[in-house]
């Protein structure tokens, strides 16, 4: 039996083997931290904490997997929602599946009355039509108040049943635990870390909170964060280790005081971070600190290959620039290193049909000095959700003031923008994506694993050298990646 019951689904659930469509981030394994840094605050509390994966269930199974945990002491049961976009509670299915919440819900309280439900993550909003409480911005302190008031019988605060996070710095210096008996880590499993929180940097398309911080704001101390990697390598073995950063080279100083704290763990840790392309050129001491540090997986964020959008999301440099300066990281400094950015279809200066075509010819050629890329459609939020969702949510620039930069809405409450300037909309953006996603998997021979799908593919019990040599195409040729996926989250329910 357990006080509380977090769950939580993985970003997709893939369906058919051989199927190209299905992308990187929807194969693969890995644990999302905010459950457990969420579960690990209400552990401190002395409760009891169950975790559970409900990624690929139904509600019959969700419901067979959360019943043994249910009784007449538990408090609440809540969801995080931020990669939950498929299944149950996921944000595409919600409106079909209204009654199945409904009658979990009963199903819940009719083992634990006094049971109160509640969402965090970016897509909680969803979950408010059921009388939910919803946790805004960042719940690991806002969780502890409503969990002792629930556990004293007193009257919980909160306007419209909405619990507000604040910036509170406990974090900094507060571990996350895992507990080995009932968190399912299996031996040597790739985990994520957090470093720390916000970035200093704004770009237009981004909502993550705490955007435009100081440089150096809400790091984390990095003997906390020493411990945290030592004890998940003396339980389990972990060495692979994703970090939770939006900017990990965000200063020099940064780096070296986690170097200095790191050179006491008694293993190398392999990481997977993002990185700034500029900062790295502008600091080039960065490079032999982050080498020494264990990089293994370096993220970028390039975003466009077209320099006028580059300027207008906040990476106004030349693109080629930064191409250059990579090609130099791989032959040069980091020959062993995975490198991978992300793109975005559908920015201001971007054509249909045309931009995708020119962008899958460059990643296919030697032009092209990063192992892997990924693309993804411009999501901009739709305008009769902006003044509602602002009260709950971090906006970004372009959801804030879409129209400024040429996009417009015939359906105010569709997702469908189109750009006034190019004829691009977000639906021929999202068949864009999908073509070239076809063609880099059929063409992109050069191509190797990389980035995040680094950890995902090795928690699969992929060997590490092949992960290092081998292009997606192959490995999915080799490997059925969706059964292993699928039955890799199997394995949480079944133990």
């Amino acid at each position: 039996m357990s006080d509380c019951l977090i769950l939580w689904a993985d970003q997709a659930w893939p369906k058919r083997s051989g199927d190209p469509k299905i992308t990187l981030y929807e194969q693969g394994y890995q644990k999302p931290l905010g459950p457990w840094v969420i579960a690990s605050s209400v552990r401190s509390l002395g409760l009891s904490v169950d975790v559970v994966n409900h990624t690929g269930m139904d509600w019959d199974q969700l419901w067979a997997r959360v019943e043994p945990s249910l009784d007449q002491s538990t408090l609440w049961v809540g969801v995080s929602t931020t990669f939950n976009i498929s299944g149950c509670f996921g944000l595409a299915g919600l409106r079909s599946q209204w009654r199945d919440v409904v009658t979990f819900m009963a199903r819940v309280r009719s083992r634990s009355p006094r049971c109160q439900f509640i969402a965090g993550g970016y897509f909680a909003l969803t979950l408010r039509r059921f009388n939910w409480w919803i946790f805004s911005g960042h719940g690991d302190q806002s969780i502890v108040a409503f969990t002792q008031q629930l556990r004293s019988g007193l009257l919980i605060s909160g306007e419209d049943r909405v619990v507000k996070g604040d910036q509170n710095q406990t974090f900094l210096t507060t571990p996350t635990v895992w507990d080995p008996r009932v968190d399912r880590v299996r031996q040597g499993e790739a985990l994520t870390v957090e470093i720390s929180r916000g970035c200093r940097f704004k770009c237009s398309f981004c909502r993550y909170h705490l955007n435009g911080r100081a440089a150096g704001d809400y790091v984390r101390d990095p003997d906390c964060i020493r411990e945290e990697m030592l004890t998940a390598w003396q339980q389990w073995g972990t060495e692979y280790w994703t970090l939770g950063d939006d900017t990990f080279n965000e200063t020099t100083e940064k780096l070296l005081t986690l170097a200095n704290s790191f050179e006491k763990l008694p293993f190398r840790p392999k990481l997977t971070a993002y990185l700034r392309v500029d900062l790295l050129e502008s600091h080039p001491e960065q490079i032999s600190i982050l080498r020494d540090l264990g990089i293994h997986n370096a993220m970028f964020g390039l975003e466009t290959l077209n320099r006028q959008n580059g300027q207008i999301v906040g990476k106004g440099r030349d693109p080629q620039r930064s191409i250059d300066f990579i090609a130099e990281l791989r032959t040069k400094h980091w020959p062993g290193v995975g490198l991978h950015s992300g793109f975005i279809l559908g920015l201001p200066w971007d054509q249909p049909g045309t931009t995708a075509r020119e962008f899958v010819d460059w990643a296919v050629s030697d032009r092209n000095p990063l192992h892997n890329v990924s693309l993804e459609a411009l999501n901009i939020m739709r305008p009769a959700w902006r003044d509602h969702w602002s009260q709950f949510n971090t906006l970004s620039e372009f959801d804030r003031d879409a129209e400024k930069y040429g996009y417009l809405w015939l359906d105010s409450s569709s997702p469908n923008w189109t750009n006034s300037n190019t004829g691009m909309d977000y639906t021929t953006a999202l068949a864009d994506v999908e073509w070239a996603t076809i063609e880099l998997f059929e063409r992109a021979k050069n191509f190797r694993i990389a980035g995040f799908t680094w950890n995902r593919l090795y928690n699969l019990g992929i060997d590490p050298q092949e992960l290092d040599s081998c292009n997606w195409k192959t490995l999915s040729e080799k490997y059925d990646l969706v059964q292993m996926t699928q039955d890799r989250h199997r394995l949480d329910s079944s133990s």
